[in-house]
């Protein structure tokens, strides 16, 4: 669905109901009422290098249509945002203007019980705000690939180490690996969605049917990719959120990072806040710690989190190529597992989303509550 210019919204025309029958506010067709592209820098660079757009009054407008429609009915209004997962409760920042203007808006006109924000942070603990759970990135990707049998795999690398842009952990991360000649033992890009010239700057070529392919795309979503994880033992996720930002605030964010090596049947060391293997698992997901060392998850000191994952790259990376093998045997009633849980996720969003951009898994929500229940009280005991 493209989007209208905001002179030429129809208010009659939007699509504002979510599958329960409340309200949505900021839909696709509406996303130009708040508009801002950050980078990986985005809580450290000067505001005015930011590109941000706010329609207030526009803003306003469609609101007071909402409300006029709405306001003698029991139904709720949700503002779904579709930026990244930031800090609801940082009114202030002039980041998010929208924030304390929707606040004083619902307050104004004596609705404010009524509103909602729907959130991807899975701690969901803020005040500022009511706030309803929900998760798009899990099942992201649009892949009909099933388990790959070891003997389709041929390990030429430990690690896929994908980075599509600069992130401050990603930068540090990365050269570590390079300072210890661990990026030897890796398939990786490097800010391969950054247009600036820098040195390390690294898309990820590969050799396929003897011609030599560039990797390319916004989130890598291509077929191309499923090349990628027969090539390599380990998948090294870098996930968006890993410092305690005041950005970000108290936050786990789970996106389609960590899907891709769930599709692909391949084990995962993940490079993000502290808890999120265990937030992971809540799902129904297994993780690692049978072969390796999982406690990186436990450690709530970001810089020592980053040197125990550093740690274990090193350690595995220095296992014999019979040991890598061997474990990835051991490990495939735990990849299926996975591999199956994801499909049960899949379908769920499909017939149960929150909200749907009409996109098959990509851009629809599912409330998260209702995905646990779901997953814990139905699926996974129909698995014995």
């Amino acid at each position: 669905m493209k989007c209208q210019k905001i002179s030429e919204l129809k208010y009659s025309d939007s699509k504002h109901y979510t599958l329960d029958g409340n309200i949505v506010i900021n839909n696709r067709t509406q996303k130009l009422f708040v508009h801002w592209r950050v980078d990986g820098d985005h809580f450290h660079k000067p505001f005015d290098k930011l590109e941000l757009t706010f329609h207030e009054k526009e803003l306003k407008d469609y609101l007071d249509f909402l409300t006029d429609k709405y306001v003698n009915t029991s139904k709720l209004f949700y503002w779904i945002e579709y930026a990244e997962v930031y800090n609801l409760d940082d009114i202030n920042n002039p980041l998010f203007p929208h924030l304390k203007f929707l606040k004083e808006y619902f307050q104004s006109k004596n609705l404010f019980d009524r509103f909602y924000i729907l959130t991807e942070n899975l701690y969901n603990n803020y005040t500022e705000f009511k706030t309803i759970r929900t998760t798009q990135w899990l099942g992201f990707h649009n892949s009909d690939m099933v388990y790959l049998p070891s003997n389709l795999r041929r390990y030429s690398k430990t690690f896929l180490y994908l980075n599509r842009k600069h992130r401050i952990h990603r930068e540090k991360l990365f050269y570590s690996l390079k300072d210890k000649g661990l990026l030897e033992d890796c398939l990786y890009s490097y800010r391969s969605f950054d247009n600036e010239q820098i040195s390390d700057r690294k898309k990820v070529d590969i050799e396929n049917n003897k011609e030599v392919v560039s990797i390319t795309g916004h989130h890598m979503n291509f077929s191309d990719v499923n090349i990628l994880a027969r090539t390599a033992f380990c998948h090294l996720v870098t996930e968006t959120v890993f410092y305690d930002e005041k950005y970000y605030g108290d936050i786990c964010f789970i996106t389609e990072k960590v899907d891709k090596p769930i599709n692909y049947g391949s084990p995962f060391i993940i490079v993000s806040t502290a808890g999120y293997l265990k937030e992971l698992k809540k799902f129904g997901f297994k993780t690692f710690s049978q072969w390796w060392d999982e406690s990186y998850d436990e450690e709530t000191d970001s810089d020592r989190r980053l040197q125990k994952i550093i740690k274990l790259v090193e350690e595995i990376s220095n296992w014999s190529w019979d040991k890598k093998y061997k474990v990835y045997e051991e490990m495939i009633p735990t990849l299926i597992h996975n591999q199956r849980v994801r499909t049960a996720i899949v379908d769920y969003k499909i017939y149960n989303p929150a909200v749907s951009d009409e996109v098959l898994t990509m851009n629809r929500w599912t409330y998260y509550d209702d995905l646990i229940y779901f997953l814990n009280k139905v699926f996974l005991p129909s698995l014995g």
